[in-house]
């Protein structure tokens, strides 16, 4: 999910990572296009906008505890990553 914040902001059916850059296709790669596919989708985009909104109304006065969910949420993801190119 640390991603996916960006990842949620892709026009459907398209690539663009901030504004000013032109609509372009998926990719031909399937699993390329299969993954932001996943996260182009309204039910993901409003899962991390309940995220968003609920760390806004708790991060303030649970600052430690949100940090540490970060930091283990950053280590899981890491993992994730590391396991998956070993």
């Amino acid at each position: 999910m640390l991603a996916r914040f960006r990842s949620s902001l892709w026009p459907s059916g398209s690539i663009s990572i901030g504004a000013s850059r032109a609509r372009q296709p998926l990719p031909d790669n399937f699993v390329h296009a299969e993954w932001i596919t996943l996260h182009d989708n309204p039910d993901f985009r409003g899962f991390v906008d309940f995220l968003r909104t609920e760390l806004d109304r708790v991060g303030p006065a649970q600052a430690d505890l949100c940090r540490d969910f970060f930091r283990r949420a950053v280590a899981l993801e890491l993992s994730f990553f590391e396991a998956a190119y070993a």
